[in-house]
C-alpha cells in the first residue's frame, strides 16, 4: 500500500471517529 493511501485511509479513520464522538455527544446533550 502506497503512504499516500495509507495516510488518507487513517485520516479517515480519525475524522469518521470524532464525527462519530461528536454526533454522539451532541445526541447525549440534546
Amino acid at each position: 500500500i502506497a503512504d499516500s493511501v495509507l495516510s488518507a485511509l487513517i485520516y479517515a479513520l480519525i475524522f469518521t471517529t470524532v464525527a462519530v464522538l461528536w454526533f454522539r455527544r451532541k445526541d447525549i446533550s440534546s
